[in-house]
């Protein structure tokens, strides 16, 4: 890993997911972090290291993150499993942009911010050496930092994370959806 990315920014892309339909990387801007995984094709490995990612998809969305996975449009996609997160096809003009002077078999994780700035990346030549599942969302959350309603939580990494906390239950006699109920009753005075 050198120390400066490929590219400072990453520019919105349109690409066809698996299923052919266009998905455009512009709706994240100003609303989600970005985690994009660069595969090469035919990597035993990618199936499982994407399955890791969608079966933390709770911890993604709270950190406000979308997984993007981008292939080779020439990689069978049908050994992939059925993911949460879209899998785009590139024939090779997106991954020239984002991962410039990057040779095509080399894999990469890239995380932006909301304005598409990459903040953190790692390439590699196999899936077994880009950063797990942990790693990628110690880099989220360095990112995201999560304040406010997040109600004081940190993130560690830890060998069986937690999900965050559930918001606390309404103190009081009135909860959502539940009719008042008067302590007297009116007397007919007719």
């Amino acid at each position: 890993m050198t120390t400066d990315p490929p590219i400072t920014v990453v520019p919105p892309f349109v690409l066809p997911d698996r299923s052919g339909k266009p998905y455009t990387t512009a709706r994240l801007r100003g609303r989600r972090y970005g985690l994009l995984i660069f595969l090469a094709p035919g990597d035993p490995d990618a199936p499982a290291y994407l399955q890791s990612f969608a079966a933390r998809q709770a911890e993604w969305a709270w950190l406000h993150a979308a997984i993007v996975a981008i292939v080779p449009a020439s990689a069978a996609t049908g050994t992939l499993p059925a993911l949460p997160f879209p899998v785009l096809r590139d024939d090779g003009t997106v991954r020239a942009r984002v991962l410039t002077d990057v040779a095509p078999e080399v894999m990469a994780l890239i995380v932006t911010d909301l304005s598409g700035q990459v903040t953190a990346w790692q390439t590699a030549r196999r899936v077994a050496s880009l950063p797990d599942v942990e790693t990628a969302l110690g880099w989220a959350w360095a990112v995201a930092q999560p304040k406010g309603s997040c109600g004081g939580v940190t993130w560690s990494a830890t060998a069986h994370p937690e999900s965050p906390p559930s918001p606390p239950a309404p103190v009081g006699r009135f909860t959502v959806g539940a009719r008042p109920h008067h302590a007297y009753r009116r007397r007919n005075t007719a």
